[in-house]
């Protein structure tokens, strides 16, 4: 029998979601490159990996921005950086106390543990941004079970 309702699911954008992939990829190596110069001069390495995390930041916001997500929920720069950088923070949260746990108490190498910590924060990072900020292009329709 068929039944009139509909599930709305929201697709899997592959191409986006491999774009997103490469602008991080980029981010990251920002990230990376800066924790890598500011800890071989003497920085502490969690400062280090902060501001590498600031410098990828931006550079991720931006990259983003421009090749990724087209369409905004907020339109005003402010509030939408703003709100890119908190679920940012909560990936830097998050990726501090990975490499807290996995460089401090575990003692493994400083590099390991922060590319361990970037799956994860890659993850947090384009799910919470793109439920947040960015709107879905397209829905796929899904039948009821009952059709």
């Amino acid at each position: 029998m068929y039944n009139s309702k509909r599930k709305h699911v929201k697709s899997f954008n592959k191409k986006e979601f491999l774009n997103y992939l490469i602008v991080s990829i980029i981010s990251l190596l920002i990230d990376v490159l800066s924790l890598s110069i500011l800890y071989a001069i003497g920085s502490y390495y969690l400062i280090a990996s902060l501001f590498g995390f600031i410098f990828g930041l931006i550079t991720n916001y931006y990259l983003a921005n421009k090749y990724v997500f087209h369409e905004k929920k907020i339109h005003n720069n402010s509030v939408n950086f703003s709100i890119y950088s908190a679920i940012g923070l909560g990936g830097l949260a998050l990726n501090e106390l990975i490499l807290w746990l996995l460089h401090s108490n575990l003692k493994i190498q400083l590099f390991i543990a922060k590319f361990t910590s970037v799956f994860i924060v890659f993850i947090w990072n384009y799910s919470a941004r793109k439920l947040i900020l960015y709107p879905e292009k397209k829905e796929t329709v899904i039948l009821n079970e009952n059709q």
